[in-house]
């Protein structure tokens, strides 16, 4: 019952025709909060098969963290199976956008991590060693090749570096509307 009366307020019904008596009696999945991850997970399980998949967001689409995210996009981790995360993300970027045709603003401007220790480097030469354990392309650059590809860079006290031309920016704004746009496509509901 006090579930039932948290979700009666604030919530109206959408152009959808879902509506609080919906997400009460037919939701199969219920998801809080509409950003870049709420949007994500109710794209994925539609897109799945999941039935009754209903997302809540108290006021509007972004409106949380999203709105203020930097869109930081990276292959770069040194947990395997997080940099596959990553890798199968941006991959999904450039999906969503043509399934869809919301354009999401992702930019692939590549990055260089430096290196100002010979530890920061040795890690560096470690993460190639496992560099055939992922998809994306990274390479060790010495500092001449850093100073030929951002000339602007102090180049005092860095040893070398780690270039992942993939790396990249999107816009968190218009990935979660990529991913509620999907979501719906797939018969999720969006509550707003």
């Amino acid at each position: 019952q006090v579930y039932a009366r948290s979700l009666s307020s604030g919530f109206l019904p959408n152009e959808e025709g879902c509506n609080v008596q919906h997400a009460q009696e037919k939701a199969k999945v219920l998801i809080i909060g509409g950003g870049c991850i709420g949007t994500s997970l109710a794209y994925h399980l539609a897109k799945f098969g999941m039935k009754d998949v209903v997302l809540l967001e108290k006021t509007e689409l972004t409106a949380g963290s999203t709105w203020h995210a930097a869109g930081l996009t990276t292959y770069y981790h040194p947990g395997i199976n997080m940099r596959k995360l990553h890798y199968d993300s941006i991959q999904l970027f450039n999906r969503i956008e043509r399934e869809t045709g919301q354009e999401i603003g992702f930019h692939d401007t590549g990055s260089i991590r430096l290196a100002h220790s010979t530890e920061h480097m040795n890690e560096f030469k470690y993460m190639m060693t496992r560099h055939n354990w992922q998809q994306a392309d990274q390479q060790l650059v010495d500092t001449e090749t850093i100073a030929e590809m951002f000339p602007l860079l102090n180049m005092e006290g860095i040893l070398g570096g780690l270039y992942t031309p993939g790396d990249g920016h999107t816009d968190p704004y218009s990935l979660t509307m990529a991913f509620a746009k999907g979501a719906r496509m797939y018969g999720a509901k969006l509550l707003q």
